[in-house]
């Protein structure tokens, strides 16, 4: 027998997949369909929510630093939860940095760095 895809409906990395849509696309490790990434980085003005830089979420170059993200502001690691309001729009720089964090905690990070 050989190996079989999973069904549209079946469930990767605790998130459901509403199909094989190349639509779909890779964001820390679960699969967020473009349309739900593209609302929430609309909803933020196309901008990081932690720098206010521009962000885009088309690109040429992969390493961009201004390509729009998914970020948990209480990551899951942490007990966060996939959740609307539990989602914000970061910059691949600032989620990187960001790491597992929370929003505040990251803000009082990069509030003390900015004074020092």
């Amino acid at each position: 027998m050989g190996a079989r895809s999973p069904p549209a409906s079946e469930t990767r990395s605790g998130c459901r997949i509403m199909g094989n849509s190349p639509s779909l696309l890779m964001s820390l490790g679960y699969w967020v369909h473009r349309k739900v990434r593209d609302r929430i980085a609309a909803d933020h003005g196309w901008e990081c929510a932690y720098c206010g830089v521009p962000v885009v979420t088309i690109t040429y170059s992969s390493d961009s630093d201004n390509l729009a993200t998914i970020d948990h502001r209480i990551p899951l690691s942490r007990g966060g939860t996939w959740k609307r309001r539990n989602l914000t729009c970061a910059c691949r720089r600032c989620n990187n940095e960001k790491g597992d964090m929370t929003e505040d905690e990251f803000r009082d990070l990069r509030n003390t760095s900015q004074t020092a």
